[in-house]
């Protein structure tokens, strides 16, 4: 998720949390981004256990199909590359994404549907 994603979310979280509302209309003030974007990760997880997502491998730069492990810090999450050479390690949030197309749906660019539900 870029940086634009995660503020972007960040700020939606911080508009309708009433505990956020309140913190932003202190005397101090509203907070900066990277504060926003701090208690957000520490409050919200936008990447739960089990999730299928696209990490960025470091070596070749190219972003690799993996499951979220577990979330070990707010924001670094254990993630289990689909490649067994890439084997498992921790990422940030910079450097994950959503799939863009789930297994088996590459070239299909209608979204997912819910289990049950057909689509279209």
């Amino acid at each position: 998720m870029t940086r634009a994603e995660v503020l972007g979310l960040a700020r939606q979280y911080v508009a309708t949390d009433s505990l956020q509302r309140c913190i932003d209309a202190t005397a101090s003030g509203p907070r900066s981004d990277a504060e926003v974007i701090a208690d957000y990760l520490a409050d919200a997880n936008p990447y739960p256990d089990q999730t299928e997502v696209e990490v960025l491998d470091r070596v070749s730069g190219t972003w690799e199909p993996a499951m979220i492990v577990e979330r070990s810090w707010p924001n670094e999450w254990r993630i289990d590359f689909d490649n067994a050479h890439l084997g498992r390690r921790w990422a940030g949030h910079a450097e994950i994404r959503f799939l863009a197309h789930p297994a088996g749906r590459a070239n299909d660019l209608r979204p997912a549907t819910a289990p049950g539900r057909r689509a279209l």
